[in-house]
């Protein structure tokens, strides 16, 4: 069960949702489409494919889908660009 999460300043009452961070940098990444390599290896492993909004940093590659975790590796080791 989950708490509902009020937003300041509003009347409505929102699901808690934890932000995906970038690997590299943890700032917070936008989802972008995936490519077509992406939608094959989702066959075997669930990915989603992300970017981070931050110009010096500017990573783009792939995270476990339903992943959530705010503890990435600084150096996205994990994660196939």
């Amino acid at each position: 069960m989950y708490k509902p999460y009020v937003s300041p300043g509003t009347q409505g009452i929102e699901p808690r949702r934890p932000l995906l961070c970038c690997p590299r940098c943890k700032g917070q990444v936008q989802r972008i489409p995936r490519r077509l390599i992406d939608r094959l290896r989702s066959l075997f492993s669930p990915v989603r494919r992300f970017r981070c909004p931050a110009i010096p940093c500017g990573w783009v590659g792939n995270l476990p889908a339903g992943d959530r975790s705010r503890d990435q590796p600084a150096d996205g080791s994990n994660y196939i660009l």
